[in-house]
C-alpha cells in the first residue's frame, strides 16, 4: 500500500509503518518536508512519514493542497494573508508563518487574484 491513499473525495489514510490513519484533507494544516521525512501537520496534530518526499504527497493531494515552497504544502483553506516583501504566507491556525518560495509566488498569486478562486469560495 502507498504512503497515502484516497478513500473519498477529502478523505485519505496516511500509512506510517504498519500504522493506517484516516484524515480528511480539511484538516490537513500544511505539510512539511525535514530530514528525508514529510510531517503532517493537522488539527489533531502531526504526524511524520519517514523517507518519503513532498512530490509523494503533492502527486497524492493535489487539489488539497498548494505548494508554496520546495519544502511546504498548504491547505487554502488556513490562509489569512501573506506579505509578498516577506515572501511569507500566513496560516490561521496559531500564528504559522510559511516562507513563499520565488518559484511558487507568481503562480500563487494569479490563483489568489483570479475569477477562479472568487468562484471557488
Amino acid at each position: 500500500m502507498k504512503a497515502i491513499k484516497r478513500i473519498g473525495d477529502h478523505q485519505v489514510v496516511i500509512r506510517s509503518g504498519e500504522i493506517m490513519i484516516p484524515v480528511d484533507t480539511h484538516d490537513i494544516i500544511y505539510v512539511e518536508h525535514v530530514n528525508r521525512s514529510v510531517v503532517f501537520c493537522t488539527l489533531r496534530g502531526a504526524m511524520e512519514l519517514p523517507y518519503r518526499t513532498l512530490e509523494e504527497v503533492r502527486s497524492e493531494l493535489e487539489d488539497d493542497l498548494s505548494q508554496c515552497h520546495r519544502s511546504y504544502l498548504i491547505n487554502e483553506r488556513f490562509i489569512s494573508g501573506w506579505n509578498i516583501a516577506e515572501s511569507c504566507v500566513y496560516l490561521k491556525n496559531g500564528d504559522l508563518k510559511i516562507p513563499l518560495g520565488a518559484t511558487y509566488k507568481k503562480n500563487f498569486m494569479k490563483y489568489f487574484y483570479s475569477d477562479k478562486k472568487k468562484k471557488d469560495k
